[in-house]
């Protein structure tokens, strides 16, 4: 007999897909899990949640978001539930866990992130009203700022006319966060209203790492990526072991506090692109004898491809993956030229496996052979 697990999340709001991608991974491998999905958080009262056990849901995940009175639902019953979101009290009880990001970091992280890259005028935050985490990223980003000595002002208005009469009155260049990378979007849609520059009037950097909506704009968002996916696994993990060993002493709440800027074009223009390049040329010489992917140095240095393509081209005149072919393959030359292995044996110690493959390229940069480069050497 399945066991049915309850999952109130509004489905609609993308935002929350990941968590649900998250949880998912998890119980479609289980085959003792029957999952309910109520996608209406905004009508979860203490009644209705009443009624979904009474139809054998044993245990639930709740995504506090809209949700009208999360505390009296969780204290209604001792069904095991997991929380996404904080805690609104210090009382706790067996089978109820709370899990959520570090929102507080993740403002401070904006904050430094744009603070480093220095120059502004101005620094504000544009908050989503009404919601928790928000108001914590404006802690985090105000805090970090302040000790700055770098004065801090909120945009919490919602309707177009707010934004603008608030973006028209920074001071230019100005830095804004935005709660997320939707009230991002809004932000940029206000600046293009009001003819103002992004990034070069106004760097922009949202929160989520949404790649649909920051690609899907131009100039395309920064944003501060966080593993919701994983908060998904780690809440569903939890709900199980609570339901399977409902006695054990389980953690009351579960903090992620991994994140990390993924620069993009909003931020780009008052950066440092060699600084940039500088790190990637770097990375790509540490592991010289292996063939490095574009992905890899995209996550190694917190950057979108198409950034880091841009500011290769830029710097380089070069593609990223032309550049770490052309430097292997001088790092295979220099090998050569000082090496009495084969060529074939430095090949093999440079990391290149497939010998017809190089020798192609070798002498389309290098306009002869391996072969034909070692046989010149030894001649001389």
């Amino acid at each position: 007999m399945q066991s049915k697990i309850l999952i109130c999340m509004n489905i609609n709001d993308f935002a929350q897909h990941p968590f649900l991608a998250g949880i998912l991974s998890v119980t479609r491998l289980d085959g003792s899990l029957s999952v309910v999905i109520d996608t209406k958080p905004g009508e979860l009262t203490v009644a209705r949640f009443q009624s979904h056990l009474d139809s054998g849901i044993v245990a639930a995940i709740i995504c506090e978001t809209g949700v009208p009175d999360i505390q009296a639902v969780v204290n209604s019953c001792r069904t095991p539930i997991v929380v996404f979101g904080s805690p609104k009290s210090r009382t706790r009880r067996q089978g109820l866990c709370y899990v959520m990001s570090d929102d507080t970091g993740i403002g401070i992280a904006g904050a430094r992130h744009l603070f480093g890259i220095g120059g502004f005028r101005s620094f504000a935050f544009a908050a989503t009203p009404g919601e928790g985490w928000s108001d914590k990223e404006e802690r985090g980003f105000v805090s970090f700022l302040e000790r700055k000595r770098r004065p801090v002002r909120v945009c919490r208005g919602v309707t177009d006319a707010e934004l603008d009469g608030f973006l028209a009155t920074l001071e230019n260049p100005a830095a804004v966060m935005a709660a997320n990378d939707l009230r991002a979007l809004e932000v940029a849609n206000a600046c293009r209203r009001l003819g103002i520059d992004i990034p070069r009037q106004l760097s922009l950097i949202g929160v989520n790492d949404n790649e649909v909506l920051c690609n899907g704009v131009s100039p395309s968002l920064s944003s501060i990526g966080c593993d919701h996916e994983r908060e998904g696994r780690l809440a569903i993990e939890c709900l199980l072991e609570m339901m399977r060993a409902p006695q054990k002493p389980h953690p009351a709440l579960i903090r992620l506090k991994e994140h990390w800027v993924v620069e993009r074009e909003s931020t780009a223009i008052r950066g440092t692109p060699a600084h940039t390049i500088e790190k990637a040329l770097a990375y790509i010489d540490r592991h010289i004898n292996r063939p490095v992917r574009v992905t890899e140095l995209v996550a190694h240095l917190h950057v979108s491809r198409r950034l880091l393509e841009i500011r290769f081209r830029e710097i380089l005149h070069c593609g990223v993956n032309a550049t770490i072919v052309s430097r292997r393959l001088d790092h295979y030359r220099r090998q050569l030229l000082h090496s009495k292995q084969s060529a074939r044996a430095v090949a093999r110690a440079c990391g290149f496996s497939d010998m017809s493959y190089l020798t192609r390229t070798f002498k389309a940069r290098f306009k002869r052979t391996p072969g034909e480069l070692r046989g010149e050497t030894c001649a001389s």
